[in-house]
C-alpha cells in the first residue's frame, strides 16, 4: 500500500500541540467565548464553555483530531484504491496474483432461501469463479476454500448408510472440482462423519483437503500443496485450529490442537525447500484464532504466510484484518458471496507491505483516542464540582493526551519505515480485495445446474425414505 501521502500529516500528528491548526484554533477561541460571555448569541451548534482556558484546551484537541481525521482520509483514500476491484497494478511492474475464495459453506447447494434477495448458489458460482479475469495480466490464479463445507452440523453423526447428507457432500465436492478447486482446508464441519469418510470422498472428488496437524493413523493428514511456477511458486497450507466450542469434536476426529504451531512450521520449511515464494494459509477455525495462531508463529520464529482465508467465525471481510503484518480474509457464509483478492507482488518474496494496514489499524486507534479526548474536555465542566482546577483533566484527559502523543510519534515512525521498505526489492507489494455478492440475477452453471439437481432429488429420496440412515440425515 501507498504510504508516500501520509507521511507528512503523519510526523505531524507525532508533533503534539505544535500543530499550525491547533494554534489558529485555539488563538481564535478565547474571543468567541468572550464574545458569547458579553451576551451574543451562540452560533449554531457551537459548544459553550466555562472559561476561555477550557475553549483553548478544546480547540487544540479538535485540532488534533482534524488532522487525525485528514490523514485517516488520504489513508482511507489508499484503502478504497485497495478495496476497489479494478485489477489494475498500483506498483508498475509487479505480478499479480489472483485468489478466488469461499468457506462457511455448511453443505449449502443452492441459494440462502432469502425471501427478498437469494444470495448463493453453486450452479451460479461456478458462473462468476469461472470469468475472465478482468485488468492486468494475471501470473497465477489460486482457487482456495478455508474450509467448514460439507455439513451443516459439526455433531458427530451415527448410525449407517447412505443418507441425503452424504449426497450432499459428494455434490459439493464434485461441484468443487467443476470449479477448479485447488485447495481446501479441513474444518468442523467437514468432520461429522469422521476424517476417513471426508478424506476418501475428496480423494475421489479430486479435491486436495488440507490440515497439517490431523492425524491419520500414526502420520498426518496432507498439510500442504504447491501450486504455480517460478517466482510465482506458493505454498498452500491448511491448519485446523480448536475453539472452546469445537475442540471436544476435532479432539474425537483426530486434531492435534497442540501440534499445529510445530506442524504449520514443518509444513512450511517443506514448501519452501521446493521453491515456495510465499505461503497462503487456510486457517478452519474463526478469526480470533487465527489471530492467536499467527501471533504464536510470529514468536516460533517460523515462515510468516502471505495471506490467511479464514473460516469459522462468519465474517464478511471486505478490507482485510491484520494479524500484525499479516493480512486475514473470511468470505462470509452460506456461499452468498465471493472474494476475489489481487496479490500486486515485486521481488523474490510473495506477500503484502506490512505497514500499511499497521498504519491504517493504528490510526483507526489515534482517532479513537483523540474522539475520548474530545468528548471528556467538552463534559468536564459538568463534573469537576468540588475539584481543584484542572483536576479532572490530570487524572483523566491527562492520561489520555499522553497516550495520543506516544501513539503519534510511533504512527509517526511507522510511516518513516514503510517508506524506506517501500523501494526495497524483496518488500512484497499490495492488496486488493473485493466482495462479490453471487447475486439472484447471475446465470447458473448448466454442468455444477446439473450436479446441483441431480443430488437434490437423490437427497429427497432418502430423506422422505428414512431407513437406517445417519440421525440428522434430511436433506439440506
Amino acid at each position: 500500500m501507498a504510504v508516500r501521502p501520509l507521511l507528512a500529516s503523519l510526523l505531524l500528528l507525532g508533533c503534539g500541540h505544535s500543530d499550525p491548526m491547533a494554534a489558529a484554533e485555539g488563538s481564535a477561541a478565547p474571543n468567541t467565548v468572550a464574545r458569547e460571555q458579553a451576551g451574543a448569541a451562540p452560533a449554531a451548534k457551537r459548544r459553550q464553555f466555562d472559561s476561555p482556558q477550557e475553549a483553548v484546551d478544546f480547540a487544540l484537541f479538535r485540532a488534533r483530531y482534524e488532522a487525525a481525521r485528514q490523514s485517516a482520509a488520504a489513508l482511507s483514500r489508499d484503502a478504497a484504491a485497495v478495496t476497489s476491484y479494478r485489477g489494475t497494478s498500483p506498483i508498475p511492474g509487479a505480478r499479480r496474483i489472483h485468489v478466488v475464495s469461499t468457506a462457511n459453506l455448511r453443505g449449502k447447494l443452492e441459494d440462502c432461501g432469502c425471501k427478498n434477495n437469494p444470495l448463493g448458489g453453486l450452479a451460479r458460482q461456478a458462473t462468476i469463479g469461472l470469468q475472465p479475469v478482468e485488468g492486468d495480466a494475471v501470473a497465477l490464479t489460486l482457487r482456495l476454500d478455508a474450509g467448514d463445507g460439507l455439513f451443516a452440523s459439526r455433531e458427530p453423526a451415527t448410525g449407517f448408510g447412505e443418507t441425503a447428507e452424504q449426497v450432499t457432500a459428494r455434490a459439493l465436492l464434485a461441484a468443487y472440482r467443476a470449479l477448479g478447486m485447488q485447495a481446501m482446508a479441513i474444518g468442523a464441519y467437514d468432520l461429522r462423519l469422521g476424517a476417513a469418510w471426508t478424506l476418501r470422498e475428496a480423494e475421489r472428488a479430486g479435491v486436495p483437503m488440507l490440515s497439517c496437524n490431523l492425524r491419520r493413523g500414526a502420520g498426518w493428514v496432507p498439510g500442504s500443496i504447491l501450486l504455480g511456477e517460478r517466482a510465482n511458486r506458493v505454498g498452500v497450507i491448511g491448519v485446523t485450529l480448536a475453539t472452546p466450542e469445537t475442540s471436544g469434536v476435532l479432539e474425537s476426529a483426530g486434531v492435534d490442537a497442540a501440534a499445529a504451531v510445530s506442524r504449520y512450521n514443518a509444513e512450511a520449511a517443506s514448501v519452501v525447500s521446493k521453491g515456495a515464494h510465499g505461503i497462503v494459509l487456510l486457517s478452519a477455525g474463526g478469526m480470533e484464532a487465527t489471530r492467536s495462531f499467527v501471533a504464536a508463529l510470529r514468536e516460533s520464529g517460523g515462515p510468516l504466510p502471505a495471506l490467511v482465508l479464514v473460516s469459522g467465525s462468519l465474517q464478511l471481510t471486505g478490507d482485510a484484518i491484520w494479524a500484525g503484518e499479516v493480512p486475514l480474509l473470511e468470505a462470509g457464509d452460506e456461499g452468498k458471496t465471493l472474494l476475489r483478492t489481487d496479490l500486486f507482488v515485486t521481488g523474490e518474496r510473495i506477500g503484502v507491505v506490512p505497514e500499511g494496514g499497521g498504519l491504517l489499524e493504528g490510526l483507526r486507534s489515534y482517532m479513537t483516542l483523540l474522539r475520548s479526548i474530545q468528548n471528556g474536555v467538552g463534559s468536564a465542566a459538568g463534573g469537576r464540582r468540588g475539584l481543584p482546577p484542572g483536576a479532572e483533566l490530570e487524572t483523566g484527559l491527562g492520561v489520555r493526551r499522553r497516550a495520543a502523543d506516544a501513539l503519534a510519534r510511533e504512527l509517526a515512525q511507522a510511516a518513516k519505515v514503510a517508506q524506506a521498505s517501500a523501494g526495497s526489492a524483496t518488500a512484497g507489494g499490495a492488496l486488493r480485495n473485493r466482495i462479490v455478492p453471487i447475486s439472484p440475477n447471475t446465470a447458473e452453471s448448466p454442468e455444477v445446474k446439473r450436479l446441483v439437481d441431480e443430488a437434490k432429488v437423490k437427497a429427497e429420496r432418502l430423506a422422505r425414505g428414512g431407513g437406517p440412515g445417519l440421525k440428522n440425515g434430511k436433506a439440506r
